[in-house]
């Protein structure tokens, strides 16, 4: 049971989003972003080993995100999918790696995994359903929560993180999008398509490059380059440093967020940035 301040007992009762821009105009997606083409859509009514799909929530790199209906128990959930006849291996790599991720953390503040398996080629895993859900920084925003509300908030997260790290576990991506609230003001950490254990085989453990221009969107290569969001990254993923993070770029992540959470913007902007001035910003370079 957690035992920590409930935000939904200090605040006024929901308001819907005044608009569906994103809040620092970076990054106010669930989960993960779009991508040019799409696996096949699976139908609402489809059935994956008793679970049936209700309709779609989004798609991206990693596949894409149903609502679905589980039989036994019989609960909302979340379905996460990829074709495999589809996706580059390397994806179908990661899609793996999350679930195996997932099935390690137990923890009221991450999404938990229920199952997972493989129905006609395509790989599923389900997991805990965010109802109603928001990022933390468009949550803090609709509900006018106050600074100390904010933080009360936050501080889930960082017990979230800090309990992955403590088996080793390290988030990679960690942003607003990723970060989801209901109307009750239930936090859960989703999407660890990119995590990394401190424990994986050096030989997966591949260094970094970067391109001449960056996007403000999720930046994952068929090598296992450069992952990450953009804004939200550390220097070190910045420079490309791989195979070298550990628990402090994730928290270089949360003061990004933090920062955003509390004053409204980022701290600066990477949006046109090439990859040199990225790390230079970031840095703190002069």
């Amino acid at each position: 049971m957690d035992s920590s301040p409930t935000v939904r007992s200090a605040v006024p009762p929901p308001v819907p989003p005044a608009d569906d821009a994103p809040l620092s105009g970076i990054d106010d997606r669930f989960g993960f972003g779009d991508i040019e083409s799409e696996p096949d859509e699976l139908p609402a009514g489809t059935d994956l080993g008793g679970v049936t799909i209700v309709r779609l929530i989004a798609a991206g790199g990693m596949g894409t995100v149903y609502e679905g209906v589980q039989s036994a128990p019989r609960r909302t959930v979340a379905v996460k999918v990829v074709q495999d006849d589809f996706l580059a291996p390397d994806i179908v790599e990661r899609f793996t790696r999350e679930a195996e991720v997932l099935a390690r953390l137990r923890h009221p503040h991450i999404a938990q995994i229920h199952t997972f398996g493989t129905h006609e080629a395509v790989r599923f895993f389900v997991m805990e359903m965010v109802e109603a859900a928001r990022t933390i920084t468009r949550f803090a925003v609709d509900l006018r929560l106050t600074i100390r509300d904010r933080i009360i908030l936050f501080q889930k997260v960082c017990g979230a993180v800090a309990y992955g790290h403590s088996l080793g576990i390290i988030h990679r991506d960690l942003k607003p999008g990723n970060i989801l609230v209901d109307s009750h003001g239930a936090l859960k950490v989703i999407d660890f398509g990119v995590a990394r254990s401190l424990d994986m085989p050096a030989e997966h453990r591949r260094s970094g490059r970067i391109g001449e221009r960056l996007a403000s969107s999720p930046l994952v290569t068929a090598d296992g380059e450069l992952v990450g969001t953009l804004q939200y990254m550390s220097p070190e993923q910045l420079r490309g440093e791989v195979s070298t993070l550990d628990a402090r770029s994730d928290v270089y992540s949360l003061g990004l967020v933090l920062h955003e959470l509390i004053v409204g913007t980022l701290p600066y902007d990477l949006r046109d940035a090439s990859a040199a001035e990225a790390v230079r910003i970031a840095g703190g370079e002069a």
